[in-house]
């Protein structure tokens, strides 16, 4: 159901078929991925230095055609979200 929440670690995903089926039960979240890709890392670094305060890049990647990708939340702390694909009605 909507309020699953997967308690373990998700398998190596080594295709995109891998992605897939995993994404048929929601949404994976890649939490401190700056922690696991360079790329990441420095442009976490560059908005650091230009915002003067820490910055963290999480990933969350919901599959096709499900109308909710996590519970209604609040975070503790500030979020700048940028999505790169698809559309999303923001409550």
């Amino acid at each position: 159901g909507a309020s699953f929440r997967c308690p373990v670690s998700l398998p190596p995903i080594a295709s995109e078929e891998d992605l897939l089926a995993v994404l048929s039960y929601g949404t994976v979240f890649l939490n401190a991925a700056s922690l696991h890709w360079r790329a990441l890392a420095e442009l976490c670094l560059a908005a650091s230095s230009a915002l003067h305060i820490p910055t963290n890049i999480n990933i969350y990647v919901t599959g096709r055609g499900r109308k909710v990708s996590t519970d209604v939340h609040t975070d503790n702390h500030d979020v700048l979200i940028f999505q790169t694909a698809g559309a999303k009605r923001w409550r």
